[in-house]
């Protein structure tokens, strides 16, 4: 594995390769176009959708700048932008394999001139599955997931006087995995296979290292980081009635940073308080078990139940710290592990403690109430990693034929860990509509509420106060989707 590799080298190998599948499969056969709205068939066994949302969107803090004050010396803003965001999907279905494909790219011009240069163009997604052999004994599964996320992260740094800043964090992620699926007979599957995960972060390319400081040898500008995660996966699902099934998972993990060292002076933190933030690798596992299905006519849960942890070796960074200090970097004497954080572990029982639960009720036909709670995990790009509690309410209803309405309201509890440590307090409410004009042409309107608040107590664990953030963000938007 070389250090050099990128992200976004990754993602266009995949690209190709399912782009080379997607090609073949549309000149295996003639295509047929159905009625407005339901997309174009081909050979007996597959359906192309192409679909495309155009509107307008408005938010009340697009850069996420902290409530009440300012950011980079640019006070809170609204944003008003055109949204064009072209999708497709691409389903394959027949006795030798079963595929499918769902990508989009949408792009954002904003009209007001405060806001203009968060206007992007490369936020995608592209999420495909193939499995080779669905009803034999043995067979294969492979899948992508590829996405270009552009997010402002709260960065200080986003908006520059002459509005010229990229006032994004921007990841590329690569998630690619390959399955041997076994079916021995009866109800039960058995999944066995690995995954690899690239992710490569960039942020403000305008943001350099500060002309007074002799030891910027760190990562900065546009290129801030590189993560590769890989290993092994077991899944297994035992559909002990026709509508229930007893599931089981384990995984594990190893993940590398490119730099285990990244240097904040003058450049891609300028809210971190330290010269260094340190990225130390790390291992990690995972096991769950759990129960799916339908309990009632109108009730379905589905419920699992795990342990985790989460590793970190701390000697990746402090070699890489040696390193720089033989070569003659400056100012890496204050690194401490054990003072600044960046030794923590995920490895008590209580942070360990995996649980995923959905509980869904129709009262009636086409209405849905959910209730969920999920606690888990993950390593994060800008410190150790950070553990969570989320629960929400959800229900979604199709009041008549054409007209579908939704709500959403969701409560986080963030915990992170590391070089930066702070907890955090995620409020999202969210409700909308859609209106079907025509079996091809339907319209959305949403609204609502956003709001993040660190250390709500005042006071951020390890002295982290410059990490703290607390915005509040109001969206509103209005979609017309073309269906083909």
């Amino acid at each position: 594995m070389t250090k050099n590799l990128r992200g976004n080298e990754r993602g266009a190998s995949a690209a190709r390769s399912f782009g080379a599948l997607f090609a073949t499969l549309l000149l295996a056969a003639p295509a047929t176009a159905g009625g407005p709205g339901s997309g174009v068939r081909f050979a007996d066994h597959g359906l192309i959708t192409p679909t495309l949302d155009v509107g307008t969107q408005f938010q009340s803090n697009p850069f996420l700048v902290d409530g009440g004050g300012t950011s980079a010396d640019r006070q809170v803003v609204r944003g008003v932008n055109l949204l064009a965001r072209p999708q497709i999907k691409l389903e394959v279905t027949n006795d030798l394999l079963v595929f499918d494909l769902t990508a989009s790219l949408a792009a954002r011009q904003f009209l007001n001139k405060s806001a203009r240069n968060l206007s992007r163009a490369t936020d995608s997604t592209a999420l495909a599955n193939l499995e080779l052999l669905p009803d034999a004994v043995v067979g294969l599964k492979v899948g992508e997931d590829f996405y270009i996320d552009n997010r402002p992260s709260e960065a200080r740094f986003a908006g520059l006087e002459d509005n010229t800043g990229r006032p994004f964090v921007t990841q590329v992620h690569s998630g690619s995995d390959a399955w041997l699926a076994v079916h021995p007979g009866g109800a039960l599957n058995i999944d066995v296979g690995g995954f690899f995960d690239v992710d490569d972060f960039s942020t403000n390319p305008n943001s350099t290292p500060s002309p007074t400081d002799d030891n910027n040898s760190g990562v900065l500008g546009a290129d801030l980081n590189n993560r590769w995660r890989y290993g092994p996966q077991l899944d297994v699902k035992w559909a002990f009635f026709p509508k229930t099934s007893l599931l089981a998972s384990a995984e594990f993990e190893r993940f590398n940073w490119e730099n285990n060292l990244i240097q904040t002076t003058g450049g891609t933190a300028l809210e971190f308080s330290d010269d260094w933030l340190a990225m130390p690798d790390g291992i990690g596992f995972r096991v769950n078990a759990g129960l799916s299905g339908r309990f009632t006519k109108k009730i379905v849960l589905n419920t699992t139940v795990g342990y985790g942890q989460l590793r970190y070796d701390t000697t990746s960074v402090e070699e890489e710290a040696a390193a720089k200090a033989a070569a003659g970097v400056q100012g890496l004497d204050s690194l401490d592990a054990a003072s600044q954080g960046w030794d923590a572990t995920l490895s008590t029982f209580g942070e360990g403690l995996l649980v995923t639960s959905k509980l869904a009720w129709a009262p009636r036909k086409n209405q849905t109430f959910s209730l969920g709670y999920v606690k888990d995990y993950q390593d994060s790009w800008f410190t150790n990693y950070v553990s969570y509690h989320y629960g929400f309410l959800r229900y979604e209803g199709k009041l008549s034929r054409r007209l579908t309405v939704n709500g959403n309201f969701g409560y986080r509890m963030e915990k992170y860990r590391g070089h930066v440590t702070r907890d955090d307090q995620v409020t999202t409410l969210m409700v909308g509509g859609t209106y079907s004009l025509q079996n091809w042409l339907a319209v959305s309107v949403d609204t609502g509420w956003n709001r993040r608040v660190s250390c709500p107590d005042g006071l951020c664990a390890n002295g982290n106060a410059d990490s703290r953030r607390e915005y509040d963000n109001v969206p509103v938007n209005l979609l017309f989707t073309f269906s083909y």
